[in-house]
């Protein structure tokens, strides 16, 4: 099953609902209560098609009155670019980094290509597992988000751009 946003999969329930406007108004009330109670990770992939240094993933979503509990970036299929570090940034504006610690070689210390499968979380235990070389870091009160929030995650190569591969990045986060 391919990947649905939390807000396209409340528009799609919308769109399925039969009967006159009261029945709508309060089934469509369920439905988002129901999604917003389970659905509380956001993905975003790309695919990289220039030679950019800078490689920015399409906006996740967090609702407001969400608790963020993790941030993950994993490479899915493997990329060349010159020799040169690989970090991240993570914040509320494409090219942000106030919801996350930004870290030069973060991803990766270095090379001429990175792996499939190799990513940076902030469970440490995943940064390990995925060869990642540190694990990111949420800025110190950051987590709890009072308004809807769009998170931006950027990777950056120190030099060179990206010249093949994909990645994905996510979002998890609890609804209050």
């Amino acid at each position: 099953m391919a990947h649905i946003s939390n807000s396209n999969l409340k528009d799609e329930l919308k769109d399925t609902l039969i009967g006159d406007a009261n029945y709508k108004n309060a089934a469509n009330a369920t439905n988002i209560d129901l999604v917003d109670s389970v659905y509380n990770t956001e993905v975003a992939s790309l695919t990289f098609t220039s030679a950019s240094r800078t490689q920015t993933f399409p906006a996740l979503q967090v609702p407001a009155s969400s608790i963020i509990t993790e941030y993950g970036i994993i490479i899915t299929s493997q990329s060349g670019r010159d020799n040169s570090t690989i970090g991240y940034r993570i914040g509320t504006t494409s090219g942000g980094e106030d919801l996350a610690t930004t870290t030069t070689g973060g991803l990766q210390g270095g090379g001429t290509s990175i792996g499939a499968g190799t990513g940076s979380f902030s469970v440490a235990a995943l940064t390990t597992a995925a060869n990642g070389a540190t694990s990111i870091t949420a800025t110190p009160g950051t987590i709890y988000r009072s308004a809807a929030t769009n998170v931006f995650v950027q990777i950056s190569a120190s030099a060179g751009g990206f010249a093949t591969g994909q990645a994905s990045a996510y979002v998890t986060y609890v609804k209050l």
